[in-house]
């Protein structure tokens, strides 16, 4: 049998980043098995795009490129051998992250659907929503790339987001609240995929 594949999204601050670690957590405690990974990869291009973004030197449409790029050795080397062993694959980002953020910036969405096109949808992908106010708040008291530090900007990528969860590619969970509280949320929807899968 095969596994199930679940995107986390979210802006920066939108605590996507510990509920996945907490679902991983869970879904293992099911007895499952679970893959717990994120995009940019730790692979070498994963690795050039963090460097890139650190140095401040990324071109929008180069990133676009890259993340797509590092997006299909990801599904190649990761998350379909996984899938294959009937493992649950949690990613912290995916495609909808390039979509939001790249096209923030002023990438056109049509091309980038289409350099994404031949990617694998997961079988859930959940948008951790919060207000921008909420995120630009977690991430001032830390280390952010400077990107992402702009309200401008992550209210364009928050739009973004909305308007794929309105089309129905994104299912909501509010993540307003104490962590477990937006985990309930969050299992509430996990839960109900996995349910034939539980031992």
């Amino acid at each position: 049998m095969g596994g199930y594949f679940i995107a986390l999204e979210g802006l920066d601050g939108a605590g996507k980043t510990l509920q996945a670690a907490m679902l991983s957590r869970k879904v293992a405690s099911l007895g499952l098995g679970v893959l717990s990974t994120a995009e940019p990869t730790d692979g070498p291009v994963g690795k050039l795009i963090k460097e890139m973004l650190v140095a401040g030197q990324a071109d929008p449409r180069e990133l676009a490129l890259l993340f797509t790029a590092d997006r299909y050795q990801h599904l190649r080397v990761e998350v379909e051998p996984a899938l294959r062993k009937g493992a649950v694959v949690i990613t912290d980002r995916y495609l909808y992250s390039t979509l939001a953020y790249e096209g923030a910036m002023g990438v056109d969405l049509d091309y980038l659907r289409q350099v994404n096109r031949l990617a694998r949808l997961p079988d859930l992908a959940v948008l951790i929503d919060v207000p921008v106010e909420v995120a630009l708040s977690r991430i001032s008291s830390r280390r952010a790339l400077q990107l992402t530090e702009r309200g401008q900007l992550l209210s364009s990528v928050n739009r973004i987001y909305r308007e794929m969860a309105s089309r129905g590619e994104l299912a909501v969970v509010d993540g307003k609240g104490k962590p477990e509280e937006v985990f309930d949320r969050l299992w509430g929807l996990v839960g109900t995929l996995l349910q034939f899968k539980k031992p």
